[in-house]
C-alpha cells in the first residue's frame, strides 16, 4: 500500500520534458507538496482565529480552608461551561483546562463570576452549570477508631482457618465533627479468597466511601491469615463425677465411658491420643439440681493442643442413686 507521500509524489510526477530551469520531475513534485502543506497550515491558522461556541469542563479545587476546619459536604468536582472563543483558545482550554478555585472563606460562591476571573478576557462565558455553590464547613475532629476487616477466607476442605488478624488494627480519621464523632469502626474493602493454606499475607486498602471528606491514616492494613491441616480423631474416655462426697458413693452413671470425636491439628494428632489431660466430667451439683434424669458431660481439652468440633457420644448420660444400707 502506498504511503501518502508516495501517492502525492506519484500524482505530481510529470512525464514531460525537463524544465528549462533544469528542474527534474521529482523536484517539481516536492515543491508542489511543500506548497500544499504551507497552504493547509495557512488555512488552519486563519480558521483557528475564528470564534466558535463550545462546551468545556473545569475541575474544581477548594482553597484557603483553615486547618481547624473541614468540609461538611463536597462541591461538584467539575463545572460545565458554554463559552465562545477563538479556536486556539478552545483547544488550549479543552486539553489543559485550569482549575476553578473555590475560596473556603466565602461560603456562597458565584461560579460564573469565578470563571470569568480565571479565564482569559477574550473568552466569553454564555452559561455555567451549576451557577453557584455553598461551602459548608465545621470544626475539624480527629479520632482513632478500630479497623473492621471485611473478609471471606475459605481454606481447602482438610484445612481450618486458625487465626486472622490485621496490623495496624486501628486508623486515625480526621474530618468534619458531625461526620467523625459517631463513627465506631472504619471498614476495609471486601476481600474474598479461596484455597487459603498455611500463611496468607496481603495488604488490604481501607474503604474510601467518605473520601475526601474524611482523611485517614494509614490508608491500608496488613492482613495475616493462618490455615493449617486438620484431621479427625476419637478417644474413649472415662467419665468422672466432680464434687461428689468422697466418703461414700451415693450416685452412679448408666455408663462410665463415652466416645469423644474431634478434629485436631495434624501436628497435634499423636499428642491428643495420649494426653492425660483429656478428660470428661459430670458435675455432682448438676445432678442434684437436675429434674430430667439425664445430664450432659463436659469435655476438658488438653492445653496447648488445637482441638475443635468436639462431639460426645452419647451426648447425655442417665444416672441413678446408690442406696446405702446401714
Amino acid at each position: 500500500m502506498l504511503t501518502f507521500w508516495n501517492r502525492l509524489r506519484r500524482t505530481t510526477r510529470s512525464t514531460s520534458t525537463p524544465s528549462p530551469f533544469g528542474e527534474t520531475p521529482e523536484r517539481r513534485g516536492l515543491v508542489i507538496t511543500v506548497c500544499f502543506l504551507i497552504s493547509v497550515l495557512i488555512w488552519f491558522s486563519f480558521t483557528m482565529q475564528e470564534r466558535y461556541p463550545n462546551e468545556l469542563e473545569m475541575p474544581v479545587r477548594v482553597v484557603n480552608l483553615p486547618p481547624d476546619q473541614a468540609l461538611r459536604s463536597l462541591p461538584p468536582d467539575r463545572v460545565r461551561l458554554r463559552v465562545e472563543a477563538e479556536g486556539f483558545q478552545l483547544l488550549r482550554l479543552r486539553y489543559n483546562p485550569p482549575s476553578l478555585m473555590l475560596d473556603a472563606s466565602r461560603p456562597e460562591i458565584n461560579l460564573a463570576e469565578q470563571a470569568r476571573m480565571q479565564l482569559p478576557n477574550d473568552v466569553r462565558i454564555e452559561a455555567v452549570t451549576p451557577q453557584a455553590v455553598t461551602l459548608v464547613t465545621e470544626p475539624r475532629l480527629q479520632r482513632r477508631i478500630p479497623i473492621a476487616l471485611r473478609a471471606h477466607l475459605e481454606p481447602p476442605p482438610s484445612y481450618v482457618l486458625l487465626e486472622t488478624y490485621i496490623d495496624p488494627d486501628s486508623v486515625t480519621i480526621s474530618g468534619a465533627e458531625s461526620l467523625v464523632r459517631d463513627l465506631t469502626t472504619w471498614p476495609t474493602v471486601q476481600v474474598v479468597r479461596s484455597g487459603v493454606m498455611d500463611t496468607l499475607r496481603m495488604t488490604v486498602p481501607l474503604s474510601d466511601t467518605l473520601a475526601p471528606l474524611i482523611e485517614r491514616s494509614p490508608e491500608s492494613t496488613l492482613l495475616t491469615a493462618i490455615a493449617l491441616p486438620f484431621t479427625g480423631a476419637e478417644r474413649r474416655l472415662p467419665v468422672q463425677i466432680e464434687g461428689a462426697p468422697t466418703s461414700e458413693q451415693i450416685v452412679d452413671l448408666e455408663q462410665n465411658t463415652v466416645l469423644v470425636q474431634y478434629s485436631v491439628l495434624l501436628s497435634d494428632y499423636e499428642a491428643s491420643l495420649t494426653s492425660d489431660e483429656f478428660e470428661v466430667t459430670v458435675s455432682y451439683d448438676q445432678i442434684r439440681s437436675d429434674t430430667t434424669g439425664r445430664v450432659t458431660p463436659q469435655v476438658h481439652l488438653p492445653p496447648g493442643l488445637s482441638i475443635r468440633n468436639v462431639r460426645v457420644i452419647p451426648p447425655t448420660l442417665g444416672y441413678y442413686n446408690v442406696l446405702i444400707e446401714n
